[in-house]
């Protein structure tokens, strides 16, 4: 993300209008991806305890962060992060990782926890079965 990186709500990125899907584009829009993480994340149990989501200034590039707890250990927090582009710029990805409180620090294990997709083909498919 660059400087001009602001913090946004996921009202705005979902008002943000799509690019159009070509033979080598693939749209995965950035609100269904906060539509599916949420929906997913409840249907495992999470709590999401806070979100947040941070833009470019025209929004096409876009990350959303999510603190979530499971009811069993609520002293245990992880983290659900993705990056999305409109603008070919970004490959989607997301990660789980942990949340560390004392200091606000997301910790994603780069192995094993992470999907990177360009958007290509059936990346939309590929990106709703992986979340």
């Amino acid at each position: 993300m660059s400087k001009t990186t602001k913090v946004v709500q996921d009202v705005e990125l979902k008002a943000v209008p799509l690019p159009v899907k070509t033979e080598t584009y693939t749209v995965i829009s950035h609100g269904f991806i906060i539509d599916e993480v949420r929906r997913e994340l409840a249907k495992a149990g999470f709590e999401v305890i806070a979100e947040e989501y941070r833009a470019n200034n025209n929004l096409e590039i876009a990350r959303g962060s999510y603190i979530i707890k499971r009811s069993e250990d609520p002293s245990f927090l992880k983290s659900f992060n993705w990056t999305n582009s409109y603008d070919k710029s970004t490959k989607f990805q997301c990660a789980v990782g942990g949340y560390v409180w004392e200091n606000n620090a997301f910790v994603i294990e780069k192995e094993g926890n992470t999907f990177i997709r360009k958007h290509t083909g059936d990346a939309d498919t590929l990106v709703k079965d992986t979340i």
